[in-house]
């Protein structure tokens, strides 16, 4: 069926809404049309539900990705081999910067001999 509604103050169109449901969902980004308060409340309810789920679960999956990235590596030994050359680079970033470091301060409390 199609319905014809005002919308914050706009004539909308919504075509082929499904009249043998309670609940017709257009989409994420769309709208959600209900027969009654109870039907809206049961897929608000549902959908507030499934993200809290999605949001608990977040630190779970943060450490399947660390255990699956482990077994990738072991799989793929170039993997391992890229990661560790990402190491050494990073190390050797460090210490090149904290030599920069060492002559800053070097020069910087160097005070020539006077006569």
């Amino acid at each position: 069926m199609d319905i014809v509604a005002i919308v914050d103050g706009e004539r909308r169109e919504f075509k082929r809404v499904p009249c043998n449901n309670t609940i017709a969902n257009f989409g994420p980004d769309a709208f959600v049309l209900a027969d009654s308060k109870e039907a809206m409340n049961s897929f608000v309810s549902a959908a507030y539900q499934n993200s809290k789920n999605i949001v608990d679960s977040h630190e779970k999956h943060k450490q399947l990705m660390v255990d699956y990235g482990e077994i990738l590596e072991e799989l793929n030994p170039a993997l391992r081999a890229d990661k560790e050359k990402d190491k050494a680079i990073q190390t050797l970033q460090e210490q090149v910067s904290e030599l920069k470091q060492m002559l800053v301060n070097m020069a910087n409390s160097y005070e020539p001999k006077t006569k």
